[in-house]
């Protein structure tokens, strides 16, 4: 068994004093409204994210435990934590021939036994947008232009697909992407395929 003993523990010490002051001086560049991306934006999410009340939602991935997975858009706005049941390579991916996915080249990942959770800095920086059906909202940084979500709501409270590749761990999602053709559904069949097919979501819209 190795042990810490006299400069080990020094450097330990210091390097973890260096990646608090870095994430704190991550931290000011968005609060101050500077446009350059964070350079440590791993850490400064995983901060700010630990800020968060613990979730209340009832959900499976709570009592069997998940992976979880951070992430979010390039300037640093837009957090996402994304809990699934299952390793990220064993998880479904989807593509769909719309308009919007075929210009943003998405890769979608929702896991009904999972949960997603999303917030912002600036929610004012954040496009709801919609188009068609119009039977939920596309989340989309307005500073940046990254494509996090698309976010519903239904009976059973909100739900959510995720873009992969807005996790800081994209790489790990391996499944080539299936493609779907959903022309010509109603609302009605595509507001009652979100409610059975999508995540829980969690959407923290503090000081709006």
């Amino acid at each position: 068994m190795r042990s810490f003993c006299g400069s080990n523990v020094g450097g330990w010490i210091a390097n973890a004093a260096r990646s608090t002051a870095s994430a704190a001086a991550d931290a000011s560049v968005i609060s101050t409204g500077r446009v350059a991306a964070p350079a440590n934006l791993r850490a400064l999410r995983q901060v700010i994210l630990a800020r968060e009340p613990p979730l209340t939602l009832a959900s499976p991935i709570a009592r069997v435990g998940g992976m979880e997975h951070i992430g979010g858009c390039h300037c640093g706005n837009i957090h996402v934590r994304l809990r699934l049941s299952q390793p990220p390579e064993d998880n479904p991916l989807r593509a769909c021939t719309c308009s919007f996915c075929r210009s943003h080249r998405p890769r979608i990942v929702a896991d009904r036994e999972g949960l997603f959770e999303v917030r912002a800095d600036d929610w004012s920086l954040v496009e709801n947008y919609q188009f068609g059906t119009r039977t939920c909202d596309f989340l989309i940084c307005r500073r940046c232009g990254v494509f996090i979500a698309a976010v519903t709501e239904t009976a059973e409270g909100t739900r959510a697909v995720v873009n992969a590749n807005c996790l800081d761990d994209r790489e790990r999602f391996t499944a080539a992407p299936v493609l779907h053709n959903f022309d010509g559904e109603t609302s009605e069949t595509r507001s009652a395929r979100h409610a059975a097919n999508w995540m829980p979501a969690v959407i923290r819209r503090q000081g709006l």
